[in-house]
């Protein structure tokens, strides 16, 4: 049986790859293309808004490992 990812782990595995900021939904859409939306156990109606969402929360913890690099876009790197 494989281990489902987060959405969090999703964004992590996904910016370290590519080596630069990203949307949330750019994250979906990379993640998409590589079939590691298959890994994650669940994906709603907008999970570049989840898994934008889950970013942001985990940014109020001090030693969240993502960072904002832009708005309007929000773009974060990891």
């Amino acid at each position: 049986m494989t281990d489902k990812l987060t959405f969090l782990q999703l964004a992590k595995k996904v910016i370290s790859e590519e080596k630069k900021a990203l949307t949330g939904k750019e994250i979906w859409e990379i993640a998409k293309e590589k079939g590691y939306d298959s890994l994650v156990s669940t994906k709603g109606k907008t999970p570049g808004a989840t898994i934008h969402a889950v970013i942001v929360v985990d940014m109020r913890n001090k030693r969240s490992p993502f960072s904002r690099v832009s708005y309007r876009p929000s773009r974060f790197f990891y």
